[in-house]
């Protein structure tokens, strides 16, 4: 693919975020607008995963993809902005509202094609849940509505950032 046409890739950047690009590019190659590359890519990985991306083809947007168990995804929904992190703690200090993607659950009992969510969030859409379109690994629209929203039951005080000032500082510091 782009490696093999002479595109360099940072040799430190591991081959799971090496591949996940690729897989996106090939079905931009094809056609696919960028919602539908990043759906499609997604969806052919095996294994359990958490996936964002963002693209300067579409600046203002976020593309999270969840499958499986083995990894969180949760989206904070500000007054303003949408936060997203691997951890409720990473979105303590913006705001305590939360929605948890749900990789384990097929849309359809039985058919494991349609296990996964993808959340795309726009900033362009309006505030809360407007900026917010959810479907399942098979394309299918998901309904997101009040009732999938959560308070965090936990405050910045219960944070330990340590000497960092924030959260995600300190988890980026200590990786």
């Amino acid at each position: 693919a782009r490696e093999a046409a002479g595109s360099d890739v940072d040799p430190g950047v591991t081959p799971d975020a090496k591949a996940i690009p690729l897989a996106i590019e090939k079905h931009l190659l094809e056609g696919s607008d960028l919602k539908e590359a990043f759906r499609r890519a997604v969806s052919s990985f095996e294994g359990s995963h958490a996936i964002a991306m963002t693209s300067n083809l579409e600046p203002g947007r976020a593309y999270l993809a969840l499958r499986g168990s083995g990894q969180s995804l949760f989206v904070g929904i500000g007054d303003s902005q949408y936060i997203f992190a691997s951890e409720v703690y990473g979105l303590i200090e913006g705001t305590p509202v939360f929605i948890k993607l749900d990789g384990e659950r097929p849309r359809l009992e039985g058919c494991p094609e349609s296990q996964g969510q993808v959340f795309v969030l726009s900033n362009d859409k309006g505030a809360g849940l407007a900026g917010i379109e959810a479907f399942s690994y098979d394309g299918f629209p998901l309904k997101i509505s009040g009732s999938d929203l959560k308070n965090a039951e936990i405050t910045t005080r219960d944070i330990d950032r340590g000497l960092h000032r924030h959260y995600f500082v300190k988890e980026i510091s200590d990786s």
